[in-house]
């Protein structure tokens, strides 16, 4: 094979590899318009079916895989090994995020949310060089204030988009936390967006009620 032939095997293997990359990216854009309201959503290929899962310690139900399980004691500490483990983590080892759920000691009212974010996005830059918060800010849901913010950091092996939201229940903050390695972050915040605004505050008779996956 000549010259000017490996040029052009170099040229067409080029112009394939930039075609299966266009429609892998048209299969991308169509995989972030779905909803994790229909019957299932696609998460790097996989069909990922979700539901409305309450959590009575937090307060609050809200949408996540219908996959994901809430870890024994055991195995929530050891995925923090430095202490401070939340109260509740979701996952299943096989879709690429987790969501955790924690009701602090933190007196906070509904109207305290929007001053809480200031300070806490100060206590994370202050953190260390590898937290970045990279957007804070406050929105009305069911007449609740909901403070979200998204940051960077760095776990052992990857860096993290955290995806965080702060609400008042019982006058306590509840500090929840989608957070998925940065890589997916195109595929994943449209979904962490929507399992936000799928937040509905846990009633009295709610509280009292089973922990089981139910449609809403």
């Amino acid at each position: 094979m000549g010259y000017r032939d490996e040029e052009i095997m170099k040229e067409r293997k080029s112009a394939a590899q930039a075609q299966m990359d266009a429609l892998d990216e048209e299969q991308r854009e169509r995989e972030r318009q779905e909803s994790i309201f229909d019957e299932f959503v696609h998460i790097e290929g996989r069909e990922v079916r979700f539901a409305r899962r309450p959590d009575e310690d937090a307060g609050i139900s809200l949408y996540m895989p219908e996959s994901f399980e809430k870890l024994d004691d055991e195995t929530r500490r050891s995925f923090y090994p430095f202490g401070n483990p939340p109260k509740s983590v979701y996952a299943d080892f096989e879709t690429p995020f987790q969501i955790t759920l924690n009701r602090t000691d933190s007196v906070v009212p509904d109207d305290g949310i929007p001053k809480f974010m200031k300070m806490s996005a100060k206590l994370l830059e202050n953190y260390g060089p590898k937290s970045k918060v990279l957007a804070n800010g406050v929105v009305r849901l069911h007449d609740h204030n909901i403070g979200i913010m998204e940051a960077g950091t760095r776990a052992v092996d990857c860096n993290v988009h955290n995806v965080m939201f702060y609400v008042s229940v019982g006058d306590r903050v509840m500090i929840g936390n989608i957070n998925f390695p940065t890589k997916y972050s195109k595929r994943m915040m449209p979904i962490a967006k929507q399992i936000i605004d799928s937040i509905n505050f846990l009633t009295e008779e709610e509280n009292n009620g089973d922990n089981n996956l139910s449609e809403s």
